[in-house]
């Protein structure tokens, strides 16, 4: 025998508490993985982001990686890619309520250029 054991049995069992703090953590790193998600489908880089919201890359990078944001960082992240921020609120008894989010005005992020095609090549000058 190496003398190794699994971690499940040096750690021990979980309690109810300790489960739901774990898959809160998980939903959270789950839910932030999708802006990289998000933004690669939108085929922006973080250097473009970080530059509409005025941030660094290095910045965008913590955005993405980080387990809690405040609303106005996911709008400003959002309104960078182009999007719009929504906040819809459901609870038991298909009670559903959309949370109005302005942000915008007190955080304006600048639009992102409009994608052009290119219909004859460009001009050297």
């Amino acid at each position: 025998m190496s003398g190794h054991r699994k971690w499940s049995a040096i750690r021990g069992p979980r309690t109810p508490e300790q489960e739901a703090r774990v898959a809160v953590g998980v939903a959270a790193t789950r839910a932030i993985m999708h802006l990289a998600k998000m933004r690669a489908a939108r085929g922006v880089t973080q250097d473009e982001v970080g530059q509409r919201m005025d941030v660094s890359q290095a910045h965008v990078s913590k955005i993405e990686n980080k387990g809690d944001l405040y609303l106005s960082t996911l709008d400003g992240y959002i309104r960078a890619l182009g999007g719009e921020l929504h906040l819809r609120v459901v609870f038991p008894g298909d009670q559903e309520f959309d949370l109005p989010i302005n942000l915008a005005q007190r955080h304006a992020v600048p639009a992102p250029p409009p994608v052009t095609e290119l219909t004859e090549p460009p001009v050297a000058l």
